[in-house]
């Protein structure tokens, strides 16, 4: 992880910091998201679980004149139903990835990124169930004034390790699932600075 930072920052530094417009882009933001966890086991039995959560979420990077690369860190908590009860359970995650973007005229922003840390723990009353994978998004925003962005984000996770709480860890996804994949809509308010 911490070579990746390090590879991150170089890259970053030495790519935007040639300009005289260059700077450093700090944005925290808070939000809402929904979507679904889906599995499907070696059996081909599917579940598919409903989720809300409330999320917030730090990008740490460099900006040069309309474009800027950051680091983003993003972790929610919430519930989750599945279709095949009405038991609610409760989920969180925290992910670390990289987005880049550009900002447009009008405060109109864009965006994409990808996570090289993306961590789902699913806490039933059976047993946490924790994944591990990766995940891509892309993103749209507006900032109708300087300092305050309206966010929109759909966030695609794919899981490669799961662990279903037997005591053996963490396990390579097709020891016990086909696929277990999870699929978020996410509404943010963001103070980029």
């Amino acid at each position: 992880m911490k070579k990746i930072f390090v590879i991150f920052a170089i890259v970053a530094i030495s790519l935007f910091t040639q300009h005289s417009y260059a700077g450093i882009m700090i944005e925290p933001y808070l939000g809402y998201a929904a979507g679904t966890v889906d599995t499907k086991d070696t059996n081909d039995v599917s579940v598919s679980n409903a989720q809300a959560a409330s999320t917030y979420g730090l990008r740490l990077g460099a900006k040069v004149l309309m474009a800027w690369l950051a680091l983003d860190y993003m972790a929610s908590n919430g519930t989750a139903t599945p279709n095949d009860s009405s038991a609610k359970f409760d989920f969180s995650t925290t992910s670390l990835g990289a987005t880049a973007g550009v900002n447009l005229i009008l405060g109109l922003r864009l965006f994409a990124g990808y996570g090289f840390s993306n961590d789902l723990t699913l806490k039933k009353t059976a047993g946490d169930v924790s994944a591990k994978g990766t995940y891509t998004k892309a993103g749209i925003g507006i900032s109708p004034i300087p300092f305050l962005s309206f966010n929109l984000e759909y966030i695609m996770s794919k899981y490669s390790k799961v662990n279903i709480g037997t005591g053996k860890g963490l396990e390579e996804l097709a020891t016990n699932y086909k696929s277990f994949d999870n699929n978020t809509l996410m509404a943010t308010v963001s103070i980029p600075l």
